[in-house]
């Protein structure tokens, strides 16, 4: 049970931050609706989030410090004899193969496509609000569709935390490394952990560095965050529905999709290395020399 409870709360540790990504997404948006003179928007990220960033990975970290109690013998014979019976080869690393080259290609599709959008739907503005009937004609000459629309994509996101950066903010920095960083970088990086581990499994790499590379990769897979971040934005869309009441619609477009379709290669490229380590074979550790000390 000991290991069980450390295991869930490695899992869970991270989960903590979609709000983070939330908050960085709700930025700039907000900051790209800034049109002057004719719209002005703004969002600045506090203290409190500079807080939160350094709380939300310094959890997962300090969680990963917990060592895990080794498994009872009987349990992991049980484990190791039910898997090894299935065995590892060239489809287990082709699968390998086919699901680095589909998480990559769904990686860059989906930081350039727009993954959150909002508009104005001018007849649901009016229905919501018939007083503003009256002034419809007014109102109509304002563009408000043009002034109130603004796509996101992951791109964007980057390109808006740079030039917050540019302007000196503190908390553009963190919010960059946090997006770029861990919601973009680590899966990537951790996918050729994991395509090399394969490779190894297959190759018959020494079992003592398969067990380094996998150590590592678990270390890297708990601190991705891209399905996080994926579900900060749905939280911010889902949170922000009650600004249909004035006409203003927020959505999920098809890049956030696309990038969900890279979190689920990235699960299913572990739990088939996870599962191909384990099959593996042990290389036999050299017997200690039999000593015969006369006194």
């Amino acid at each position: 049970w000991a290991r069980r409870c450390i295991l869930t709360v490695q899992f869970v540790s991270k989960w903590a931050s979609p709000d983070m990504f939330a908050y960085i997404v709700m930025m700039c948006l907000f900051r790209g609706l800034n049109k002057p003179p004719h719209l002005l928007s703004d969002l600045q990220l506090g203290l409190g989030f500079s807080c939160f960033s350094i709380f939300c990975p310094g959890s997962t970290v300090s969680s990963l410090g917990l060592r895990l109690p080794d498994q009872p013998p009987l349990q992991a014979r049980e484990m190791s004899s039910r898997l090894k019976t299935h065995g590892v080869g060239w489809l287990t690393l082709s699968a390998t193969l086919a699901l680095a080259v589909a998480f990559a290609a769904l990686l860059s599709v989906g930081i350039m496509l727009p993954c959150m959008e909002l508009h104005v739907d001018m007849a649901l503005l009016y229905e919501k609000n018939p007083n503003l009937g009256a002034m419809k004609d007014i109102i109509n000459t304002l563009g408000l569709p043009d002034l109130l629309h603004k796509e996101v994509s992951p791109w964007q996101v980057l390109v808006a935390l740079r030039s917050a950066i540019f302007d000196g903010e503190v908390n553009g920095a963190i919010a960059f490394v946090m997006f770029g960083g861990l919601a973009l970088c680590l899966p990537l990086v951790d996918m050729v952990l994991l395509l090399f581990a394969a490779r190894g499994v297959h190759g018959g790499l020494a079992s003592s560095t398969l067990d380094k590379v996998m150590a590592v990769s678990r270390v890297l897979r708990k601190l991705s965050m891209l399905d996080v971040a994926i579900t900060g934005i749905a939280v911010v869309v889902l949170a922000l529905q009650s600004f249909r009441e004035k006409g203003v619609i927020l959505s999920l477009r098809r890049g956030w999709l696309v990038l969900l379709g890279a979190v689920l290669c990235h699960y299913l490229m572990a739990f088939l290395v996870s599962r191909a380590h384990v099959c593996a074979p042990v290389e036999p550790r050299p017997a200690a020399p039999d000593l015969d000390v006369q006194v």
